[in-house]
This record gives structure tokens, C-alpha cells and sequence, in this order.
């Protein structure tokens, strides 16, 4: 949706898209933003989390897999430049330095504790707010907030100084066009390679059998989207039973080797998981209903993305 507190089924993007087919992506929050790196056209929308796994597509197709973290900084004309901590999202407790784009919202909620500039498209300063006042983010601008220390360095900074925005990720993905963080890594090249312990996932991602998503990558550069699904539920299966039924990260690891798999990492599963083709849902869903998610890795024929682009 136009904000990442806004969640669709997957059947629902795939058919706004004009999507051939379609799979579940990333992690949420309950509230519905990504958990972990997304970009979509270029547009970065979340940064990585906690250094976890992470697809990325460049301009001209390649596909790349590796665990990445971020590297977002801020350039004072005047000033010289600040790391960011973060983009689009809460600073909690901590002192930090924060973006913030128009996919957060129209406006950023005040707060006692940061100093807030807005930098207009142009890359110029249009606002300083530091009295705890809500403050618009704008249209194809962005607002930079800090806490604590930062706070105090964007102080030194007043309307009418050039800013320039730099994100990237570390390793760098240079001309990266889209990017999906999820994770754990299942496979690295061509082997069983499951990372769910360095990547600090809760033990029901790690240890559980779930339904379970996945996107894996051949040694020819071509793009695997698969999806387990729960068998088929008899009248002497229980609810949790039927909830249950799917896929450890091994057995899933081990079925990616097994289609062809040079690099694969798992994506949000369980009641996330959704296929779809050509407007169609083909997998059964856990509990038999289409979960709202946050966002979708969708095929778009060739045809279509040239109509689009004109």
C-alpha cells in the first residue's frame, strides 16, 4: 500500500500488479511494516535487520544473495555527514538518527526528545523543529530525525542548507533495483547452509514444521519461488495438528538442493504463505483463509512492463 502500515493478501497485489504469478515475501511487524530490507524500483523503503539474508535484483536482472546490514548516511553541505541508525521506524530509547519517507505517512508524531528537519525534494531544508511539534514529512522529501546526541549535531543545522541522502547496503549491492530482506540462509553455494541461529530467529521460525516459503537462485542465474503447503487435514486431525503440518528449514533446504538451488534462503511462512498464477490462489493456505501481508515477490510479464514504464 502507499504507507507500510498497510497489508494486502497476496492474491490481492499479484492481480493490482498485473502479476503472472506471485509469492509471499518478507517478514511484519503485527501492525504491518516489513521487518528487514526492502526495496522496491529503487526506492528503499525498510533497511536490513540484525544482518540477516537478503535477495537483491539489479537494473539488468542479476540476481544476488548475501547477508548484508546497512549503510545509510546523511551529507550536510556544511557540515560534513552522519551515519544513519535506521529508516522508517520507531528510535525506541535509544539515541539514533532516523529517516523518515512519505511510505511512513504524511506526518511524524512529535517527540520532546529529537530535533526534526524536513528536506524538501531538492534536497534542501525546509523546516527545524525542536520543541516536540508533529511535522510533515514531504511529498517526495523526507524528514531526518535525532535522538539524544544526534539530536544536539542536527541542532547545528537551520532551513535553507543542502542535504543529500546516500543508502546503501554493507557489502555494497551496487545498481540494486529491488531488494528483499527475510531469512535464514537454507543454502550457499549449492550446499546446505541454514543460519537461523546467526541470524537470531525466535525457535518457531528456526525449529518449527510450518507451512514455508522460500527463493532460491540456480548456478545459470535463474529465479526459484517455492512454497510447501500443509497436507490435507482428515477429521481426526486437531487444529494444531493441521497448523503443524509442512516443513523444518532442513527438509526445505534440503528440497531446494534437490530443484536446482545455488544459493536459497527461507521467506515469512506458516498462514503467509500464498502462490499464486494468473489470478489464482494454488496452494491451500493454513486455517483456509488469505492472510493480509506486507508485501510480495510478483512476476511481471515483459509486455506488462513495458506498457507501464511508457
Amino acid at each position: 500500500g502507499p504507507t507500510i502500515h498497510q497489508r494486502r493478501s497476496v492474491l490481492s497485489i499479484a492481480r493490482q500488479e498485473g502479476a503472472v504469478a506471485a509469492l509471499n515475501g518478507g517478514f511484519y511487524a503485527a501492525a504491518g511494516p516489513p521487518l528487514g530490507l526492502l526495496i522496491i524500483d529503487g526506492e528503499w523503503i525498510k533497511p536490513p535487520l540484525l544482518k540477516r539474508t537478503a535477495l537483491g535484483i539489479t537494473s539488468e536482472g542479476k540476481l544476488l544473495m548475501d547477508n548484508v546490514d546497512f549503510d545509510g548516511r546523511v551529507y550536510f553541505k556544511e557540515h560534513g555527514y552522519l551515519q544513519l541508525t535506521g529508516l522508517n521506524q520507531g528510535h525506541g530509547n535509544e539515541d539514533g538518527l532516523v529517516v523518515y519517507t512519505p511510505r511512513w505517512g504524511k506526518q511524524l508524531q512529535g517527540s520532546k526528545n529529537c530535533t526534526r528537519l524536513a528536506v524538501s525534494a531538492s534536497g534542501e531544508i525546509t523546516l527545524k523543529e525542536a520543541e516536540g511539534s508533529e511535522i510533515e514529512i514531504p511529498p517526495d522529501g523526507f524528514v531526518i530525525s535525532g535522538r539524544g546526541k544526534y539530536a544536539e549535531l542536527l541542532a547545528r543545522a537551520a532551513p535553507g542548507e543542502e542535504v543529500t541522502l546516500k543508502l546503501s547496503t554493507k557489502p555494497a549491492w551496487d545498481d540494486v533495483r529491488h531488494a528483499l530482506g527475510a531469512g535464514p540462509r537454507l543454502v550457499k553455494d549449492g550446499k546446505i547452509a541454514i543460519t537461523a541461529k546467526e541470524e537470531k530467529f525466535r525457535w518457531d521460525v528456526a525449529r518449527g514444521i510450518y507451512a514455508r516459503s522460500a527463493v532460491g537462485i540456480t548456478k545459470q542465474g535463474e529465479l526459484l519461488l517455492v512454497a510447501v503447503e500443509p497436507a490435507p487435514v482428515s477429521d481426526a486431525d486437531s487444529e494444531a495438528d493441521s497448523n503443524a503440518r509442512g516443513m523444518s528449514l532442513e527438509e526445505l533446504a534440503t528440497t531446494m538442493v534437490k530443484l536446482g538451488a545455488w544459493q536459497a534462503m527461507n521467506l515469512d511462512g506458516g498462514g503467509s504463505s500464498t502462490v499464486v498464477e494468473n489470478g489464482q490462489v494454488l496452494n491451500r493456505p493454513v486455517n483456509g483463509w488469505l492472510r493480509p501481508v506486507s508485501n510480495a515477490l510478483v512476476v511481471i510479464a515483459e509486455s506488462e512492463k513495458i506498457v507501464k514504464t511508457e
